[in-house]
């Protein structure tokens, strides 16, 4: 299983100044997974709560099956620089 991020922030908003959004693309390669799949970012400022990843960037369930890429737009606290992640089955 591969995984890229990329962090992204727009403007400022005070009523959510620690929140940035990222953009986790999967690919699962030639073995699909049949779990509840959970997502966590550790940064060299803090670390995320388990995400769980349900619902794909077009809010369609996520299938994790042979070869597929997902797309997943998640809203998280700012983790700083992204050290790794963790993928939770």
């Amino acid at each position: 299983m591969m995984v890229k991020y990329s962090k992204e922030k727009d403007e400022i908003n005070v009523f959510d100044l620690i929140d940035v959004d990222y953009k986790i693309i999967i690919d699962t390669g030639e073995s699909g997974i049949n779990a509840n799949v959970m997502l966590c970012i550790y940064g060299d400022k803090d670390i995320s709560k388990n995400i769980p990843l349900r619902l794909t960037k077009n809010n369609i369930e996520a299938k994790f099956d042979q070869n597929s890429r997902l797309e997943f737009h998640l809203k998280e606290i700012d983790v700083g620089k992204v050290n790794y992640f963790l993928i939770i089955l």
